[in-house]
């Protein structure tokens, strides 16, 4: 139903000024926003549980799929490619330390 409504949102614009939509794995459940220039949001701990849940694996195989198939790509997006976000205070004290 989002994804049906994210396509209706971005008819009739150009593909290059259309957000990414990653559909190479449909994280509908982990989209959280949508910024001011069509840039879809995505929490990353939610795509690895949706992959989990679609596809029954463990918690370490998804992260390794999501981060080999889906954040690998990022760069290759240009400059609507998605944004994704990691909500939780661990992954923060792991970046930065305690």
């Amino acid at each position: 139903k989002l994804r049906k409504a994210l396509y209706e949102y971005f008819e009739g614009y150009d593909e290059e000024d259309m957000a990414l939509i990653l559909d190479n794995h449909a994280y509908d459940n982990s989209i959280i926003g949508l910024t001011e220039d069509d840039r879809l949001i995505y929490d990353y701990e939610s795509m690895v549980r949706e992959f989990m849940e679609d596809e029954n694996c463990s918690y370490e195989e998804a992260q390794e799929w999501v981060d080999y198939n889906t954040m690998r790509a990022l760069p290759y997006g240009g400059p609507k490619a998605p944004i994704i976000i990691s909500l939780t205070t661990k992954d923060l004290l792991e970046r930065f330390g305690d």
